[in-house]
């Protein structure tokens, strides 16, 4: 059995990883997905901080040598630069940086030594409109090149991959549904994964996927038409929080307020209240419009959400489904608990991140255990 393994979930929104390294527990982490090249002086300044402090897991950066002049900045370290992520680009485009980055951080809070030579199996989830076969291969390679040798926080990683393996994102899913009864062969299930940068649906009959398809509307597609609309709002992680958890409770949209008025205030909140509920129920009709679309007439015999999206469209999902036979599953929410029991978090507790860690979780359990 493999003995050190990992499963990186590379998120347009979070990089959710489960890890494992030989008999220890298995443990969770998170990186902001936000990357990006820092000159040298701002490089030389975390660097001399990191040598008088004791700077946090969450700044990092990757060169590929010890004394390079420029750096490839990730996670919080680049957020301050790159607040915003570049949604139009492949996740395989910056990808390998970031896997990376997470291979180094999982060094850190484990207390890894030394960083050479080190065996481990990979695994990875990537959207369905990334999964092609020539897209893989090539993405394998450049990965092994990177990870043959590069320093994180200058110190000097080499890793030798044992395997490489990438799945189609919803795969996870699949497994986890199949191991609550067994799924029979003949019977279609679809998933749709409703995610940050975008929406999914993949068909399977039995556990055999069949096919899929991929378009770019997700929560970024909200926040973008919530923040044009909606005068002084930015896309950031305040507005991001403020939106995902008023999907409860509206009053948290008055974190995002801006006016110092009182009467202002009222005002603006109740625009910004208008705005956050037309434009969350817009996000699903485009979402709803494009399923029927594409799936017109097609017989199944389950349905099942996922993805964080999921959860924040659950009432329209519910509306849109309550009249009719096959009634869907939102499968992320309901395994929170199964996942806690399985893992230590060595993270901030953020929310719903247990949720959110779903289909990564069920595809760690189906590849190593």
């Amino acid at each position: 059995m493999l003995k050190n393994k990992i499963c990186i979930d590379l998120g347009s929104s979070e990089i959710k990883t489960i890890y494992q390294l030989g008999n220890n527990h298995p443990t969770a982490i998170t990186l902001l997905p936000n990357i990006g090249q820092i000159s040298e002086s701002r490089l030389n300044h975390h660097r001399s901080l990191n040598q008088t402090l004791k700077l946090s897991e969450d700044i990092s950066w990757i060169t590929t040598t010890k004394k390079a002049s420029t750096a490839i900045a990730t996670d919080s370290l680049a957020y301050e630069f790159y607040e915003i992520t570049n949604l139009n680009k492949l996740k395989t485009d910056e990808g390998c940086y970031r896997i990376a980055a997470t291979i180094g951080k999982m060094f850190l809070l484990e207390g890894v030594t030394p960083y050479e030579n080190f065996p481990l199996s990979i695994t990875l989830l990537l959207p369905y409109n990334e999964f092609k076969k020539e897209k893989i291969q090539a993405f394998k390679i450049v990965l092994k090149k990177i990870l043959k040798k590069y320093y994180y926080r200058d110190n000097k990683i080499t890793i030798e991959p044992k395997e490489i393996k990438v799945y189609p994102e919803g795969l996870g899913i699949l497994t986890l549904r199949n191991q609550s009864s067994q799924l029979e062969n003949g019977k279609k299930t679809i998933i749709i994964m409703i995610g940050h940068r975008n929406t999914s649906y993949l068909i399977f009959e039995g556990i055999k996927y069949e096919s899929g398809k991929t378009i770019n509307l997700g929560f970024h597609s909200f926040l973008e038409m919530f923040c044009k609309k909606s005068v002084g709002q930015e896309e950031n992680r305040e507005t991001v929080l403020a939106l995902w958890k008023a999907r409860e409770n509206p009053n948290y949209l008055t974190k995002i307020v801006k006016s110092q008025i009182q009467e202002n205030r009222e005002n603006e909140l109740a625009v910004l209240t208008k705005n956050f509920h037309n434009l969350r129920k817009e996000l699903w009709s485009n979402i709803n419009e494009w399923l029927k679309k594409e799936l017109n007439n097609f017989e199944y015999h389950e349905l099942l959400f996922a993805g964080g999206t999921s959860e924040f469209l659950q009432p329209y999902i519910n509306e849109e489904f309550k009249m009719k036979t096959i009634k869907p599953r939102l499968m992320t929410k309901s395994l929170a608990q199964d996942i806690e029991k399985f893992l230590i978090l060595k993270t901030e507790k953020k929310e719903d991140l247990l949720m959110r860690l779903a289909d990564c979780y069920g595809l760690f359990q189906e590849v190593y255990n």
